[in-house]
């Protein structure tokens, strides 16, 4: 996203609100100019060694965005510094036109649409499918609250969604921990659209995945995308991304490469592009 692009959202924007008598503020983002998230060359650099240098990326509304790596190419930290885990010594990152991340904690990140999964499945094992869901709902979380908190029908029709949505209504109430690995991934991303992010960020998905399992992780990915979620994926395997999204980009030393083909790149080609060698140009557009 260009200044261009972004003076153009910062007067849209003051245009809804003189029309509407709304200000859009905190959790409330603007995606007025189809724009999910802005990082713009963003640097960061610890006891010397710099993790990212200049990086930039832009994701679209409602577009699956791959991005492969070696270990220590900066995947994780990218991750960090949009989800607030670090602070860049440098840049700027934008979600929506009007959310300056680098001004929100960790938790006011999360609050204002942005999901993040770890590449190991978090859930409650010892509670069934259904109440992993039930607890990752947005809802008043103090005690007297959670005490007397009763689903609503609005909170069981999502609860119903999300389980259609990542292939689990027939799982609802077997306990977490009794899934399979491919199955505890599905569920740790339907406990985070049970809270309604728009922006989600996944570390190695469908890592330990079997053919099945990683297909069906392809379909939910597909599906989001379609509804108009943004969707940022990292992976170190190639094998991972091909038939996910148009265009592949990699990191290397904390810069991004152009977009890769994947239905044209060969894995000599892309391992060159993993190790810093000069890529065929006829795979880069």
């Amino acid at each position: 996203m260009t200044p261009e692009l972004m003076a153009a959202g910062a007067k849209a924007l003051a245009e809804h609100r003189s029309k509407t008598g709304s200000v859009i503020v905190g959790e409330e983002v603007y995606f007025g100019q189809g724009v999910a998230l802005y990082v713009d060359e963003i640097t960061v650099s610890f006891d010397g060694f710099r993790a990212l240098n200049k990086l930039s990326l832009t994701i679209d509304v409602g577009e699956l965005r791959c991005i492969i790596g070696p270990n220590g190419a900066g995947k994780t930290t990218m991750m960090d510094i949009i989800t607030g885990k670090t602070r860049p010594d440098s840049g700027k990152v934008f979600f929506g036109s009007n959310i300056d991340l680098l001004r929100l904690s960790e938790p006011q990140i999360a609050q204002a649409g942005v999901g993040r999964k770890f590449q190991k499945p978090t859930v409650y094992e010892q509670l069934s499918v259904f109440e992993n869901l039930e607890l990752a709902l947005k809802a008043d979380r103090r005690v007297r609250a959670a005490l007397f908190h009763r689903l609503n029908g609005e909170q069981m029709d999502r609860i119903g969604e999300v389980l259609a949505l990542i292939h689990l209504q027939d799982q609802a109430q077997r306990t977490a921990g009794l899934l399979s690995h491919g199955q505890k991934q599905w569920l740790e991303i339907g406990m985070l659209l049970a809270q309604d992010p728009k922006l989600l960020l996944l570390d190695e998905p469908v890592a330990g995945m079997n053919d099945v399992e990683a297909n069906e992780m392809g379909a939910i990915f597909r599906q989001l995308v379609a509804d108009g979620m943004a969707v940022l994926l990292i992976s170190a395997d190639l094998e991972e991304l091909v038939g996910l999204s148009d265009t592949i980009r990699v990191i290397l030393r904390g810069r991004l490469s152009g977009d890769f083909d994947p239905d044209v790149v060969t894995r000599d080609q892309l391992g060159a592009a993993m190790t810093g060698a000069a890529a065929d140009e006829g795979t880069l557009r």
